[in-house]
């Protein structure tokens, strides 16, 4: 069947397969492949999140475990692309039980590849992080020798080093894009720090800061994030086959930063409290975006203070603390 996307030519429908579709940056990507309409199925438990962030999209749902050999199989049938986005997302988890953390973000993330093997699925965008280059001094980019320091980031590096040969060895489009720290409407499931921060803010305090507040972060709004895999699945193959992305803004800010940012989004002031760092934590992230710039045409358009507002205003209207 054909069809025109706007200011594209006539062109083929396309099927994705986007696993952890369901969650809070899946279902941002589903929302955007079918808004522009693409045919997608979704692979997801629904244990993080539910299905209500992709209800009526159209999207067809396949509710389960990424581990599941069989479903996954059924679900990747027809793709031409998978967007792999499902995972053990927690560092602190990683560090506490390892072995989970590898059957679910290495044993079955290979097994997805061989399923894209088996159905002659050409294309395959895995949800990387900053994690993989963890030890070094930022800014991190794709040059860096992987140097994990937790289970999570060794996981996250192995994925894209099994990228690299299914490259080589099967001739697979594989694509790693590492994510800087992710925020923005949707994640009110989510126990990463804005998403933790914006609902300890509606609850009047106080934000918990695990450190002194000085370590920073590069915080990307999920839009953009979003719209650098989009760019991965509509780049020619040559431009993006056997290749490593930085997703963030280029933006270095501490969680001192963030906390102010967040107050002046929210108009008022609550509580700080601090704790103990958490296990695996690094104490500066930020990421060098310039090749995703160059290649992809990426470009981060949402700024911090707008973007923590959007969220603040989701939290609002979606969240039941």
């Amino acid at each position: 069947m054909l069809r025109a996307r706007r200011g594209r030519t006539a062109e083929l429908t396309v099927r994705y397969l986007v696993t952890g579709g369901a969650g809070f940056i899946g279902s941002s990507v589903v929302r955007a492949l079918v808004g522009r309409g693409d045919d997608v199925v979704i692979l997801d438990s629904g244990i993080a999140a539910g299905f209500d962030h992709v209800a009526n999209t159209g999207a067809r749902v396949v509710e389960a475990d990424i581990r599941d050999a069989e479903a996954v199989a059924r679900a990747a049938d027809g793709c031409s692309a998978i967007v792999h986005l499902a995972a053990q997302a927690s560092v602190p988890e990683s560090m506490a039980d390892p072995l989970t953390d590898l059957a679910t973000n290495v044993d079955a993330s290979v097994s997805l590849l061989e399923a894209a093997r088996a159905l002659g699925v050409r294309r395959f965008v895995f949800a990387s992080s900053n994690a993989v280059v963890g030890g070094h001094p930022p800014p991190a980019h794709e040059l860096l020798v992987p140097f994990p320091v937790s289970p999570y980031g060794a996981a996250k590096a192995s994925i894209e080093a099994y990228l690299s040969a299914y490259h080589k060895a099967y001739g697979l489009t594989g694509v790693s894009l590492r994510f800087a720290n992710a925020y923005g409407p949707w994640s009110s499931h989510k126990t990463s720090v804005v998403a933790a921060f914006a609902k300890a803010y509606l609850r009047g305090g106080p934000l918990i800061i695990r450190g002194t507040g000085r370590q920073t972060r590069d915080f990307v709004h999920v839009d953009d994030v979003t719209s650098g895999v989009l760019a991965c699945l509509d780049a020619p193959a040559d431009k993006v086959a056997n290749e490593v992305f930085q997703v963030g803004t280029g933006r270095e800010t501490s969680l001192l930063e963030l906390c102010r940012l967040l107050f002046e989004a929210g108009g008022q002031e609550v509580p700080i409290a601090h704790a103990a760092p958490s296990p695996g934590d690094v104490p500066r992230n930020v990421s060098d975006i310039g090749k995703a710039r160059r290649v992809l045409g990426y470009s981060p358009r949402v700024s911090l203070g707008a973007g923590l507002f959007q969220t603040l205003e989701w939290f609002r209207g979606h969240w039941r603390g």
